[in-house]
């Protein structure tokens, strides 16, 4: 494979066509890998080295600060999962990260909007091998090790990181976890709210998810996780 082809910063004319029915495939090869290969310090380990090769990546092509920082949901949480399995963590933050970024990571595999690079390139590499590997972090934490987190919690963390990320849209102009406008019916009446929709939407996944996985554990018969002392 041509290094420098893979590593190319001038786009192409569209974005490659990913067919429906290789992403399903994708989807069952990620939930057969959750449940037959219990190995997150390696998930860790290869999301870290994915992160590592895209912020390169965008810090050579000069959009580091506009589009490449980890400020997008799934990049929060793969940082937050990847770093906190690695250190043996449990904690509320990685309890949030997960409730998200298990359906965040299948939401976008699905909707496949990729950058305008054709394969093979990076971007596109990492934008399968990152939410795979996202997915698969997350659904080990919730499953192995489940940390009971409050609605208030739900609440602060999204605010706080919402409006964490929102400073930095202000500072930079970017439009980081698309706060400022939205992927889809971007009319500037609606972008307008663009923050409160995102941050219900989100917040709507967190507790829908909270309590699935309350079934879940009451359906494997998991004794219910007592609240952690970790923030």
């Amino acid at each position: 494979m041509d290094i420098q082809y893979f590593f190319r910063v001038a786009e192409d004319s569209a974005a490659p066509e990913v067919p429906l029915p290789f992403i399903i495939g994708c989807i069952a090869m990620m939930f057969y890998i959750a449940r037959r290969w219990d190995r997150p310090k390696v998930f860790a380990w290869l999301a870290i080295a994915m992160q590592v090769m895209i912020l390169t990546w965008y810090q050579l092509t000069g959009n580091l600060l506009a589009d490449g920082l980890p400020l997008y949901h799934c990049r929060i949480a793969i940082w937050v999962l990847s770093i906190g399995i690695l250190l043996d963590k449990r904690t509320k933050l990685m309890t949030w990260s997960s409730l998200i970024g298990l359906p965040f990571s299948l939401i976008v595999l699905l909707i496949r909007d990729m950058n305008e690079y054709q394969f093979p390139h990076i971007t596109n590499v990492y934008y399968f091998a990152g939410h795979i590997l996202i997915f698969l972090m997350s659904y080990h934490y919730l499953t192995e090790q489940p940390v009971k987190i409050s609605s208030q919690a739900l609440i602060s963390y999204t605010l706080a990181i919402h409006c964490g990320v929102e400073l930095v849209n202000l500072l930079l102009g970017s439009n980081y976890s698309y706060l400022r406008r939205l992927p889809i019916l971007s009319y500037a009446d609606i972008n307008r709210y663009a923050f409160l929709i995102v941050t219900v939407c989100v917040l709507a996944m967190l507790f829908l998810m909270r309590w699935a996985v309350h079934l879940y554990w009451h359906s494997v018969k998991i004794p219910e996780p007592q609240p952690t002392t970790h923030d």
